[in-house]
């Protein structure tokens, strides 16, 4: 028989050993709930997270952890990575193959984040993720594998190039608009009516404005009485009825002159359109300034050329309406043709007596024949010339007075005492070659 100190020793060793084995399957039972709740927790990461042992190409090296956002984000099953030592890099995008061995390579020692990224979806799809990588270490420090949370950040990164990419169009958008501006041979701007305010203010000038009246863009850029105070005084009452015009039909076209810096007044051609808010008001407008300077002087020489072309033709044609012809030494016949006016006939009187004077005249017959409008004015006009050459001893002789004149004149009392008057020309032709005979 065994002795009571052994068996009791025995006892006690086997209370002992049902004590830590009830402590171990607490201990156990604990783990096994931390696990299921970090489970739980790694589930709800927005993101394929993985643990492996050991390194890829390596005797031992394996997988033996994945989320089950894996098949969510990937489309492959946990049994389906699991199953392959290589699975993540079989699905790396062939293009960014380069890039996660050069990352990797950088945190091999000390674990950190690989540069976006992007794997192949088991249906072809490509999904953009953020890698971050932690190395496990045993207790020596010695690196055992690695833990991976790999979230998708394939709307971030979309949005990301989409914004860069409008970026980068809003940019050469706007380079190529300030290279259009810059080629325009004008003035470029922008204005805005601010509430309260009647005076349109700049709110853009191109540099075509120093060339234009000598002001710096920032001199008239948030100045709305900088636009009046270069307008020329003479214009500014037609400039605001026109502007009004314009804001009422929405476009339009004016030119007036500026007062430019060194004094110099520059001729302009303003084109501009109406921009309206949400209630159909005027909130602003914008256009271009042409310089028509040159154009309008090179105009006004047009016109004044004209004028003088006109009045040379005019002359030209009194002259040509009423001409001086010698039918011997010493007559003179004027035949008036067509509509006769004061002013035709005053030049025809100078034209006369001239002609007296330089052909040493004796006789002149006045022929109107031809005229339309002999009436009481222009009958007394033709007796005060035929009066006037009297006065240098000319006889004149007055032909071609229809019935109706002749009838006028003498119900007029006109005095034709001294003038000798015939019916046609060829009656007055007669007259004097018979009184020569």
């Amino acid at each position: 028989m065994e002795e009571p100190e052994t068996i009791e020793s025995l006892r006690l060793e086997i209370a002992a050993l049902r004590a830590r084995s009830t402590a171990l399957r607490a201990a156990l039972a604990s783990a096994e709930q931390q696990v299921e709740r970090l489970e739980r927790i790694i589930e709800v990461v927005p993101g394929a997270v993985w643990e492996s042992e050991g390194f890829p190409g390596q005797a031992g090296y394996k997988m033996p952890y994945v989320s089950g956002e894996v098949e969510r984000i990937f489309g492959y099953t946990r049994a389906e990575c699991l199953r392959h030592t290589s699975f993540w890099t079989s699905i790396v995008h062939p293009d960014d193959t380069a890039m996660i061995v050069r990352d990797l390579a950088k945190i091999a020692a000390t674990g950190g984040r690989l540069s976006e990224h992007r794997f192949v979806t088991k249906d072809g799809r490509s999904v953009w993720v953020e890698t971050h990588i932690t190395l496990n270490r045993d207790a020596s420090g010695a690196v055992v594998g690695r833990s991976v949370v790999a979230p998708d950040v394939t709307e971030r990164v979309l949005a990301e190039r989409t914004r860069k990419e409008q970026l980068a169009r809003a940019e050469e958008l706007a380079a190529r608009l300030d290279n259009l501006i810059a080629g325009v041979p004008g003035l470029v701007w922008e204005s805005r009516l601010h509430p309260g305010s009647p005076t349109p203010v700049p709110t853009f000038v191109s540099d075509y404005l120093m060339t234009l009246v000598g002001y710096r863009p920032d001199e008239v850029v948030d100045k709305p009485w900088i636009w009046n105070q270069i307008t020329h005084p003479e214009d500014q009452a037609r400039v605001d009825d026109e502007t009004e015009q314009i804001h009422a039909s929405g476009s339009g076209m004016m030119q007036y002159r500026l007062i430019a810096r060194d004094g110099q007044t520059r001729w302009v051609e303003s084109h501009l359109r109406v921009t309206r808010d949400e209630a159909g008001a005027v909130s602003g407008a914008h256009g271009v300034t042409l310089d028509i300077t040159e154009r309008k002087l090179a105009q006004d020489a047009r016109a004044a050329l004209n004028d003088h072309v006109v009045q040379s033709r005019k002359a030209t044609l009194v002259e040509l309406q009423a001409p001086l012809i010698p039918i011997s030494a010493d007559v003179l016949v004027m035949p008036l043709i067509g509509t006769l006016d004061e002013a035709r006939l005053a030049y025809a009187l100078t034209a006369l007596l001239q002609g007296i004077t330089s052909a040493r005249a004796r006789v002149v017959i006045l022929d109107v024949t031809g005229a339309r409008n002999v009436d009481a004015g222009i009958a007394g006009s033709l007796l005060r010339a035929a009066r006037a050459a009297g006065l240098l001893g000319v006889e004149v002789v007055l032909t071609g007075i229809s019935s109706a004149a002749a009838a006028l004149l003498a119900s007029l009392g006109v005095n034709l005492q001294g003038i000798f008057v015939c019916g046609t020309l060829e009656a007055g032709i007669l007259h004097v070659t018979r009184n020569r005979l």
